[in-house]
């Protein structure tokens, strides 16, 4: 059960971090035509950011965020140098674009570096590099015997 339990997870994480990479990509695309447009009138899409984020963004990286967590477990987010550095990107991912659905701006430049994260962060979880982060014992080794 365990095993299945894990699986689900995994398909709940790996979808919706490509629900997420998606939304962002394509907001970007509707920043970039907003800005493009003679007058700056906002595209249809970005006129529908709120709604948007609110229906499918905000429930999405929640997913995201909580099967990662159940994922590495109580200690796996600090056993390995990967899981930390997935952490952060998703902290600062999930700040930034907090602000940017609480200020009404158009910022290609942020949801493409946003977007480069995530690609960053899917990197991570393939390759797993860097090792285990060491760990010091909060209690003394007991001395051999004898």
């Amino acid at each position: 059960r365990s095993r299945r339990r894990r699986a689900a997870l995994i398909a709940v994480h790996s979808v919706g971090s490509s629900v997420w990479l998606g939304m962002l990509i394509v907001l970007a695309m509707g920043d970039v035509r907003t800005l493009r447009t003679p007058g700056g009138a906002p595209s249809l899409l970005v006129g529908d950011t709120g709604l948007v984020a609110s229906w499918v963004l905000v429930p999405t990286v929640a997913a995201v965020l909580s099967s990662g967590l159940l994922l590495a477990g109580p200690w796996g987010l600090v056993a390995h140098w990967w899981l930390l550095a997935k952490c952060a990107i998703t902290g600062v991912l999930t700040v930034t674009g907090l602000a940017m659905l609480l200020l009404p701006v158009q910022l290609p430049p942020v949801r493409c570096g946003a977007a480069g994260l995530l690609v960053a962060a899917t990197v991570l979880s393939v390759l797993k590099p860097w090792g285990r982060v060491p760990f010091r014992r909060s209690t003394p080794r007991k001395a051999p015997a004898g």
